[in-house]
């Protein structure tokens, strides 16, 4: 088994925490900007303002 020094144990969760902050905030606009990408024929392209 691999030993984990003091360093690594401490940042493991904070890596956790922050890849989970970033799921749950960037998976909706993400999910949201697909949506408008490759929507229905005829719509426009969505920009940055349009989507705020």
């Amino acid at each position: 088994m691999v030993k984990q020094g003091k360093a690594a144990k401490q940042g493991l969760p904070q890596l956790f925490k922050s890849h989970q902050f970033a799921t749950h905030w960037g998976f909706t606009p993400l999910m949201m900007y697909l949506g408008f990408k490759r929507g229905a024929a005829g719509m426009a392209e969505p920009t940055i303002v349009s989507l705020l």
